[in-house]
């Protein structure tokens, strides 16, 4: 027999309420483009945003000679990003490839 305390099962009750904090949810995003231009990453910003209406965005990375990301999205799942990759090769905009994050 195991006789057990007030603040002991406190304790123990707190230790199980501590659970590991969950991880962000992937998003997924198109990336339709990458220059060392910035104006022909906007180019192709201003294309994607008359085809299609979605949000395109440029990530321009912290590199010495900087790299622009054109990429539309988020999408919450990977079969919604696929949608726009085939979009982007049928209307022959880009090279769309998916990216996660």
């Amino acid at each position: 027999m195991e006789t057990i305390s007030p603040t002991r099962a406190l304790k123990e009750q707190q230790v199980i309420a501590r659970q590991e904090p969950k991880a962000a949810p992937v998003k997924f995003f198109v990336q339709a483009g990458a220059f060392g231009n910035r104006d022909n990453a906007a180019a192709l910003q201003n294309r994607l945003l008359e085809l299609a209406g979605l949000q395109v965005n440029i990530q321009t990375s912290d590199d010495p000679m900087p790299v622009h990301r054109v990429q539309i999205g988020p999408f919450n799942d990977e079969a919604s990003a696929l949608k726009t990759t085939q979009l982007l090769r049928e209307a022959a905009v880009g090279s769309p490839v998916i990216v996660r994050r």
